[in-house]
């Protein structure tokens, strides 16, 4: 892309080249292109990586992914979690138990999951993050409302 078009590939190029890399198993490309990054990774590369990982059971790369985005986000509940389970599968339960520990130390939690209420009258509710969603049918369209909560 440089040297063909003259263009310097931003962020959002690396973090394509990456997830495609990783979607086609290539992980050890994937992260080479991580590695030789100029620019700083961020959580969206490391995120393609670790993704990828898990789809294709390296759990070698999915540690190292996990391990710099809970660095690049301590207060990520998500990505202590992923860890965690990247090292349990392995058998390694004291660094789980470790992790655990300072999940807790940190009050981290898991986000809220969705939930979905259907009413008498055709109406759903759906709450995702803490943000309900009322979709209600009517004959010729469907309205959605949103309240935060």
């Amino acid at each position: 892309m440089k040297w063909g078009f003259g263009i310097e590939p931003a962020l959002d190029h690396q973090t394509c080249i990456v997830d495609l890399f990783g979607r086609c198993g290539m992980l050890k490309e994937a992260l080479a292109i991580i590695v030789k990054m100029v620019i700083l990774p961020d959580s969206r590369i490391r995120s393609a990586l670790l993704a990828a990982s898990r789809v294709y059971g390296n759990k070698k790369f999915g540690e190292y992914a996990a391990q710099r985005l809970s660095e690049l986000e301590p207060d990520n509940a998500g990505y202590y979690t992923l860890l965690s389970n990247i090292k349990a599968s392995v058998g390694r339960w004291d660094e789980v138990e470790k992790l655990r520990r300072v999940m807790t130390e940190r009050d981290l939690k898991k986000k809220s999951t969705e939930k979905m209420e259907v009413t008498h009258n055709h109406e759903l509710t759906v709450k995702i993050n803490n943000t309900r969603l009322n979709v209600v049918r009517l004959p010729t369209a469907t309205y959605i409302q949103t309240d935060n909560y």
